[in-house]
């Protein structure tokens, strides 16, 4: 209604870094980085935090390396391969495999994949 809202005691969920040369200040990563604290709000974002700090984590990609595609004997039919470059030179690809009058199956490959011919 136009008012600023009232934070006193409120609980909430902060998305923020560290500002570059003012210590004990942060700056929320985007508008919406402030969200009101549930429950189930706190246990996704802890989770969420879990699995991107794990060890055995999907490393973060950069862009796309590679693409091509290649099509099947039938119209509708074909294979597209998306080759990933990612942060610390880790290979990742998609496959995408399309056949006649069915959904296309995606897969993830996070490792060399070598054929076995």
């Amino acid at each position: 209604h136009g008012r600023a809202p009232q934070y006193r005691k409120s609980r909430v969920l902060l998305f923020a870094r560290a500002v570059a040369d003012q210590n004990g200040q942060i700056q929320l990563i985007r508008p919406d980085a402030q969200r009101g604290w549930t429950v189930a709000g706190e246990a996704l974002t802890r989770r969420i935090v879990r699995e991107t700090l794990a060890p055995d984590a999907p490393p973060t990609v950069t862009g796309i390396a590679n693409a091509f595609h290649t099509p099947g004997d039938l119209p509708g039919s074909g294979e597209t391969q998306i080759f990933l470059s990612t942060a610390d030179n880790r290979p990742i690809s998609l496959t995408i495999e399309r056949k006649a009058g069915e959904a296309p199956r995606w897969s993830v490959a996070l490792s060399e994949v070598v054929d076995a011919a």
